[in-house]
């Protein structure tokens, strides 16, 4: 908790100190660093190098918490009425450190097949970091059985969650003094209409855990408040469980950008609208044999869920390794303020991760 992981930050402090701890118990671990090199994911394995290990992973970077708003320092763990509080606790620090302190337990026990840690980096930005440590897994680990990623799901199996696709979308219009709109194109305006279609598309309506949902995260525009603004940008966040989804409601998505687009142009062949893009992909439910068929028959439970929010599950899915979600705390509690994740979630994933440990013995 003490590490300050907000995602514009590095992380190698607390890379740093799981290699230093992995290392005291005699595993040796990789690094898969960022161009910058001020950040790195990490992968380890305790256990033989076989085929059917099982992955534990987990992303280090937190979002940023503002001190005045907490009602104690978010960077330094409270414990109060069962409950731990900081930054992080929930989505998802809490995890990482059960994996941690379950290593012990791993290192002492008779493994057959081998239990992979998988911490990434700039998870919250996007899940940008994860594909290119799963790649190096990939290319260097004997065939893995599983992957569990330690999302907050309540500790319930969530074979299924939405993806995300995210476009950053920039308008140019044309500056002038906001006294004169007759010889000036706001770029702010043009972007302000462009967001209001975007969240009146039909697409969008029905039960909010099935259906598409979209945000408009950031916007960003104008230089002064007399200026009309020659540019502004911002970027859409469209979530989705279905491929059909997805489909339908990206296209009507790019005619309301293209129509802005061509408006735009019929003034000024160097006015417009640009985009760029990026998929999170959806996790996807699995057949027999499957990561989720496995863990409930280990954990004794016969239901799955699907949760609404993105991770790097359906990244690690997409190079053919069975995956699925089951993480201490819930989704309500991350990102707020005075985030805390409860005590009884922590020991429930430990005694998860225990049984994991018994079942990679047999």
């Amino acid at each position: 908790m003490a590490f300050d992981t907000t995602s514009h930050k590095s992380n190698l402090p607390l890379i740093e100190y799981v290699e230093t701890f992995l290392k005291q118990h005699g595993i040796p671990s990789h690094r898969v660093s960022s161009a910058c090199g001020q950040k790195s994911s990490l992968y380890a394995t305790i256990g033989p190098e076989a085929p059917g290990g099982v992955v534990l992973s987990g992303h280090t970077d937190v979002v940023p918490a503002s001190p005045d708003d907490w009602s104690s320092d978010p960077f330094r763990l409270r414990i109060q009425d069962g409950k731990a509080f900081g930054r992080g606790t929930t989505d998802m620090k809490g995890f990482l450190a059960v994996c941690l302190a379950a290593v012990p337990k791993m290192c002492a026990a008779p493994l057959c097949r081998p239990v992979h840690l998988a911490f990434s980096f700039d998870e919250e930005p996007g899940c940008l970091a994860a594909p290119e440590m799963i790649a190096e897994m990939h290319k260097t680990l004997p065939d893995v059985l599983m992957v569990i990623v330690g999302e907050p799901s309540g500790m319930k199996i969530a074979n299924a969650h939405k993806g995300v696709l995210i476009l950053t979308v920039t308008v140019t219009g044309i500056e002038s003094h906001s006294s004169r709109p007759d010889i000036g194109v706001s770029a702010i305006e043009t972007a302000s209409k462009m967001i209001a279609e975007l969240y009146d598309i039909e697409d969008l309506a029905g039960d909010v855990k099935t259906r598409p949902t979209l945000n408009v995260g950031l916007v960003d525009g104008g230089t002064a408040n007399n200026i009309i603004a020659g540019s502004c940008t911002f970027t859409i966040g469209l979530r989705y469980l279905r491929d059909e989804d997805l489909r339908a409601v990206e296209t009507r998505m790019l005619s309301i950008l293209e129509a802005a687009d061509a408006k735009l142009k019929s003034v000024d062949a160097k006015l417009g609208v640009s985009w760029s893009s990026y998929f999170i992909p959806s996790l996807d439910p699995e057949k027999d044999t499957s990561a989720e068929t496995r863990l409930k028959h280990l954990l004794g439970v016969n239901q799955s869920i699907t949760v609404p929010f993105a991770t790097e599950a359906g990244q690690f899915q997409e190079v053919g390794w069975s995956t699925v979600v089951l993480g201490p705390g819930h989704i309500d509690q991350a990102h707020t303020v005075d985030e805390f994740i409860e005590v009884s979630q922590l020991e429930s994933a430990m005694e998860a991760i225990e049984t994991i440990i018994a079942h990679q013995c047999r």
